[in-house]
Order: C-alpha cells, then structure tokens, then sequence
C-alpha cells in the first residue's frame, strides 16, 4: 500500500510524456496490471459504454502515427491504446450490464427488473450530441484513471487528443462496429531528451481550484 506522500510524488512524476524511449520496454506484469486498471476503470452507472484496443502491430501503429499528425508517442511508445466508446445506447447494452450484475452478484429478478427501469429513466440522456458527449465522458474518465495508476507504477502515460478519430476509425476496421475511436493513450518510459520532464507543473495554487463548505 502507498502512503499518502507516495501517492502525491507519483503524481507529482507523471507528466504528458512528449518523447518516449522507443527501446524501452514495459514488463508484461507491469502492462497486466495496467490492463487492469482499464477493466477496472469507473464509468457512470457502471455501464462501460466502451472498448479499448492495445495495438501492438507495428504497421498499424505506423499508421496510427500518420492519422495523428505525426505525433512521435504513437510510434514511438511501448504500448498504444485506442480508447472507444460506444456509437449509441441499446437496450441490449442494458439487459446485457443487468445480466451480468445477475451473474456476478446473484440479484434477485425483482432488483434486475428495478435496474432495468432505473437505465431506461435515464436513456433520454443517452440521445443525439448529449449522449454522444456522455459516452466520450465516460471514455476520458477511463484515461484519467488509468493515467494516475501509470503513475504509481512509474509507468509514462500521454493522453491523445490530438488525432483524426474518423481514420481511426478506418483503420481499426471499426467503421460498422458499435464503437468510435475517442482517444489515444500511449503507455512507455520518458527518453532522456524529453526536456518536458524536468519542467515544472504549471498549476494554479490549490486554494483558487479547492473551496470548502
């Protein structure tokens, strides 16, 4: 178990790593427990409205690398990740998450019927741009999290925004899938050239961020 001040060094480490070390390696324990983190992963409602590929190929990594514009980490990095979210909400997705519920935690039918009515109250959420903004929450929470346990595993993280997800999504074949490319995370160990890691964080001071009541 970390104590708090290690947990507050892990973050304080952790920045969006600019320059992976290409020969550096994550350790298959080391990306088990990552993988886990992403299973593990909170989602509203516990849905997990989402998918995550790990692309280990290295032409399609290449690429990954064109379709965002270049970015070295894509490339570069030991492991790459797409994070996707689901095109829409289907009942199914719904009946499929209570039946699961059922399976790990034995509800009875009574509580799977209440489940179900409580997911379809809040399916008016779940249409047009606000649903599809919901589920790309959902996706960016996933990164947010796994990033923090990159962090205590002295593991380098960069979150990938800036990428052209509709070629993405041609790419990964994910075209008629239900899923739609949201994010990249690259996963790795800063190279030494990376000037990014000795800066300081540029943070406005707790108090302006923090209030209590």
């Amino acid at each position: 178990m970390m104590t708090p001040q290690e947990y507050k060094d892990a973050l304080m480490w952790r920045y969006a790593c600019k320059k992976f070390d290409p020969a550096a390696r994550i350790a298959p324990a080391t990306w088990d427990a990552l993988e886990e983190a992403f299973h593990l992963a909170p989602s509203s409602l516990g849905l997990q409205l989402w998918h995550f590929i790990v692309v280990d190929d290295r032409d399609i990594r290449e690429k990954l690398y064109e379709a965002s514009f270049n970015q070295t980490q894509v490339r570069d990095a030991s492991k790459y990740v797409v994070l996707c979210a689901r095109r829409d909400v289907q009942d199914s997705d719904l009946l499929a998450h209570i039946h699961r519920a059922h399976e790990v935690l034995n509800t009875s039918e009574e509580r799977m019927q209440s489940a179900y009515a409580k997911y379809k109250g809040y399916s008016v959420f779940w249409q047009g741009d606000e649903g599809k903004s919901w589920m790309e929450s959902q996706v960016h929470l996933a990164a947010g999290f796994v990033a923090a346990a990159a962090a205590c595993l002295h593991v380098d993280t960069c979150i990938m925004g800036g990428i052209v997800p509709a070629k993405y999504d041609e790419i990964l074949g994910l075209e008629d899938s239900p899923y739609r490319t949201v994010l990249g995370m690259a996963f790795g160990y800063r190279s030494p050239e990376d000037a990014h890691a000795l800066e300081a964080k540029v943070r406005y001071s707790k108090d302006k961020v923090i209030s209590h009541c």
